[in-house]
């Protein structure tokens, strides 16, 4: 019964998780964004605060999915954009490995 119960909710997940792929995709590309921006030094705050907003929700989201790696890279994304000016580096290492992480196959 248990097992039924369990295979049941990772389908459920499955499902949410495919339905989710479209806005976490264009999160993530406004995270990557903001990552470019940082780069050329155009990052404006309103970009950099709704970049960090984006890191929280997915940090929030991602372990639900089976992405604990995913959680930790979020985070450490909006801990770097807590920064008014964070390191240009920082944001792109961690969007490119957010990216591999959440889409191996996708590039």
């Amino acid at each position: 019964m248990a097992d039924s119960a369990d295979t049941r909710t990772t389908q459920l997940i499955a499902q949410v998780w495919q339905r989710s792929q479209p806005q976490v995709l264009s999160r993530l590309a406004r995270l990557e964004s903001a990552a470019a921006a940082a780069r050329t030094g155009s990052l404006e705050e309103p970009q950099r605060a709704e970049a960090e907003a984006i890191a929280h929700k997915l940090s929030g989201s991602l372990g639900m999915f089976g992405f604990p790696k995913g959680t930790t890279f979020a985070r450490a994304l909006e801990a770097e954009l807590k920064s008014p000016s964070p390191n240009p580096t920082t944001l792109t290492t961690l969007t490119t490995s957010l990216r591999s992480e959440l889409f191996p196959t996708v590039t």
